[in-house]
């Protein structure tokens, strides 16, 4: 029986949003008052993350100090895959549909 295996962040569900809110927390939680910090709306930040730009990176380029820029890549990490956060991920239009359509052609999937 043929098996199609997935990832499922991207194919099945978009997680742009949930890492885009976990940036933001992140960003606001590390950075001090009054620092100048650049932040990247959604559209800029995706696809710095999409191209695999290391949080450490990413944090230097907004304005944080080499401490601050691990601590924020710690915090992400720590954070991005907890409950509060997965409200955000969206469901890709379709994809029942699709899935349920391989499973009666007999196709097994699994993510």
């Amino acid at each position: 029986m043929p098996r199609l295996i997935t990832d499922f962040d991207g194919p099945i569900v978009d997680v742009s949003k949930r890492y885009y809110q976990v940036y933001q927390y992140c960003l606001t939680t590390i950075s001090t008052p009054g620092q100048a910090i650049h932040p990247l709306s959604k559209s800029e930040f995706w696809p710095l993350k999409r191209s695999r730009i290391p949080e450490v990176q990413i944090g230097i380029n907004l304005g944080l100090d080499d401490s601050q820029a691990r601590d924020f890549a710690h915090l992400r990490r720590a954070t991005v895959h907890t409950m509060p956060y997965f409200q955000h991920d969206l469901i890709i239009l379709g994809i029942r549909a699709a899935l349920n359509k391989l499973q009666s052609a007999g196709i097994n999937w699994s993510s």
